[in-house]
C-alpha cells in the first residue's frame, strides 16, 4: 500500500512546494530502501509537482551546482 502510494504521490492544489516535500520525504523514509535510488527519488518527487514547480525544477537539474547557487545567491 506505501510503495504504491509513494509511486503516485502528486502535490495537491492547497500544498506548498514544502508541504509536499516534507509529505514525500516522510512517505520515502517509511519506505527505506524501497523508496530507490536518489536519482529515482528525486525523479519520483519531480513527477509529483504540479505544473510550473516541475519545469522549474526540470531545468534547475540541467544546470550545474555553481549556476544553481549563483541563481540562489541572485534571489537573495
Amino acid at each position: 500500500r506505501l510503495k504504491r502510494e509513494y509511486h503516485s504521490i502528486r502535490q495537491t492544489s492547497t500544498e506548498t512546494s514544502t508541504e509536499f516535500m516534507q509529505r514525500f520525504l516522510r512517505l520515502a523514509g517509511f519506505l527505506g530502501a524501497a523508496a530507490g535510488t536518489e536519482e529515482e527519488q528525486a525523479k519520483n518527487f519531480q513527477w509529483g509537482l504540479r505544473g510550473l514547480r516541475r519545469s522549474t525544477l526540470n531545468h534547475l537539474m540541467c544546470m550545474s551546482y555553481t549556476d544553481v547557487a549563483q541563481v540562489a545567491n541572485a534571489a537573495r
